[in-house]
């Protein structure tokens, strides 16, 4: 490497490291002083001084992050340099993506990406991306070789349970577990992600294969409650809204759903939420007002409101509800878990939510079939919390 070049390159990443300092600095045209760098000019490289004020800026900082866009652009001689710097910023806690391009691209007519329409619908939910071929490749690379043929990727040592299973004198009973998480998953890749983590911890095909409890795992209630209080975090109106939305669903059947007029004359109808709705971060004591002036007003806004839309009830349930394409419009659950999720009340707003809805002067026609609270002999407290627990869920 000529010294020229090495020159040329130092040059550049000593403005690179200035251009970073720079956007690190808390005030625009902050740079280095001699307070901010004790050292002596005389003897250290402009490099080094650039290199130690990003080290204390650095620690300074909870967080930062570069990203130098377009690495292979640089020179040989540049490219070694800055990654030698930026190695040396990584271990001081700073957070560097470096991303190439693709250098030449071979124009063809298509390339130029004429798109005469303003609307693109596309299925998110393509039936040839197969989620049980997804819940047999994890479970071969978890358990190893259980005879699915899910991948050519290199398989572990049967596990315990994958031994286990393997001396199952009926095969198809592997075939019909993966069936199960996938039935249960409902088209959805982290629902069988929970199922498959409870079904890691299992040590026996016995386990594995029992019929499932009549009660949701421990997980995916936790998955769904975190998404309720995501809904309980909006401004009050659409917390309000999105609550009472998911409750209703519930009043109905889990496949046909309930119409989209109903859920709005319902809605129109219910009363205020409660303050047992509000998030943790807005309840104080008895004393204190439990709602700001501004969510009031929300909240009696919605209650005259004269009409709440499709869309504006879809947002405000985070999309925990989907909508059929019939004239009807019904609203239902996403999924079949998270129906049985909000009918069996393990959720304490959305319970109160449902306790609120008024349903009188609905044609029960209306409603189709009602789906009513499963029986089985579940109990659970007021809370919505389960009182008996069952064993191997999965």
């Amino acid at each position: 490497m000529s010294p020229c070049a090495t020159s040329g390159a130092t040059a550049f990443v000593e403005s690179v490291l200035r251009s970073v300092l720079r956007q690190l600095s808390p005030a625009p045209g902050d740079g280095i002083t001699a307070a901010e760098c004790p050292i002596n000019l005389e003897t250290t490289s402009p490099l080094q001084r650039l290199r130690n004020a990003l080290f204390s800026r650095l620690d300074e900082l909870d967080r930062a992050f570069l990203i130098v866009d377009d690495i292979d652009s640089f020179s040989t001689a540049e490219c070694l340099l800055l990654e030698r710097e930026l190695s040396l910023l990584s271990a001081q806690g700073l957070k560097v993506l470096m991303t190439s391009r693709i250098r030449y691209v071979k124009t063809v007519p298509s390339a130029n990406f004429v798109e005469p329409y303003t609307q693109v619908e596309l299925r998110l939910d393509d039936e040839t991306l197969s989620l049980g071929q997804f819940i047999s490749r994890d479970l071969e690379l978890e358990h190893g070789d259980l005879g699915l043929q899910s991948t050519k990727e290199p398989k572990p040592p049967l596990s315990k349970l994958g031994r286990s299973l393997n001396d199952v004198p009926n095969k198809e009973a592997i075939e019909q577990l993966q069936e199960r998480i996938s039935q249960q998953a409902d088209g959805n890749i982290a629902l069988a992600l929970l199922r498959l983590g409870n079904l890691h911890k299992l040590q026996s095909a016995e386990a594995a294969l029992a019929p499932s409890a009549d009660v949701l795992p421990s997980n995916i209630v936790a998955f769904f409650h975190a998404g309720i209080d995501n809904i309980k975090r909006q401004p009050a109106a659409e917390r309000d809204m999105g609550l009472k939305v998911i409750a209703a669903v519930a009043r109905c059947d889990f496949l046909a759903g309930i119409p989209y007029e109903v859920v709005h004359r319902v809605i129109r109808k219910s009363p205020k939420t409660s303050r047992t709705h509000l998030p943790a971060r807005i309840q104080s004591a008895p004393a204190v007002p439990t709602t700001t002036r501004a969510e009031t007003e929300d909240l009696v806004a919605l209650s005259h409101s004269t009409h709440h839309s499709l869309e504006e009830m879809l947002y405000a349930a985070r999309g925990f509800l989907v909508t059929g394409g019939s004239s009807r419009q019904p609203l239902r659950a996403y999924c079949e878990a998270f129906y049985t999720y909000v009918q069996e009340d393990y959720n304490e707003a959305l319970a109160e939510s449902r306790n609120h809805l008024d349903f009188g002067g609905v044609n029960p026609e209306e409603l189709g079939n009602s789906g009513g609270p499963r029986k089985g002999g579940l109990e659970r407290s007021q809370t919505g919390k389960v009182v008996g627990t069952a064993a191997g869920q999965v």
